[in-house]
């Protein structure tokens, strides 16, 4: 015999909701907390975007009990989790947030004022040391491991995707939307703030930053 398709009553979830439905519902919660976001033009999540999708309530409220908030782009597809709470914050050290803020920059500049798809923004990891040198005056850069690391970082949680190549500077960084909810700045004048604050701390070592991601 078969097993029934139909998921045992629970009053966190609608009456109709199969077996099926349930283990989407599981899916799309494992991806958030391990990806930060569920992003259909990744490999594995396309399925599970277009349930999302369907179900956007569901998820949401769902979220919510993990105190999660869930930003949905659907012009990118892509739903991302932003924490409400403390418990599933990653502060980021100085030199991950300076990398991250240069890249925000630089793809929020790309946008506004070239007009390019918000996929088409991929710098080389050679440009993006200059980015650092010219935004963040004074700062030693980070070595070329520290930098792969901070990349690979940015990657697991689907922030850009990274075409590790030898040489470093030569690879390619693919920035993604999901940047853009991670380092929510409102504007342009906020950006420069934050800067600020962390320009003004560059010899002070060991620093953990506000800005934080999933």
């Amino acid at each position: 015999m078969e097993p029934t398709s139909t998921a045992p009553s629970h009053p966190l979830l609608p009456p109709d909701f199969t077996g099926a439905d349930t283990e989407r519902l599981r899916g799309c919660i494992r991806c958030l907390l391990k990806r930060g976001s569920i992003f259909r033009e990744r490999t594995g999540q396309q399925e599970l975007y277009d349930w999302a999708r369907l179900h956007q309530s569901t998820l949401d409220g769902v979220a919510n009990l993990l105190e999660l908030r869930l930003a949905w782009d659907h012009e990118s597809r892509l739903v991302q989790a932003i924490p409400e709470g403390t418990a599933l914050l990653r502060h980021l050290r100085q030199d991950e947030t300076l990398v991250l803020l240069a890249l925000w920059y630089d793809y929020d500049t790309a946008l506004r004022d070239q007009g390019v798809d918000p996929f088409g923004f991929e710098p080389t990891v050679g440009m993006l040391l200059a980015t650092l040198e010219a935004k963040f005056a004074g700062l030693a850069p980070p070595s070329r491991s520290r930098l792969r690391e901070i990349l690979r970082l940015a990657e697991r949680y689907q922030l850009v995707e990274f075409d590790e190549v030898e040489p470093i500077e030569t690879a390619t960084v693919r920035v993604l939307p999901t940047l853009r909810h991670v380092l929510p700045f409102p504007n342009i004048d906020e950006w420069h703030r934050i800067h600020r604050q962390h320009v003004d701390s560059l010899n002070q070592s060991g620093n953990t930053s506000d800005v934080t991601e999933d």
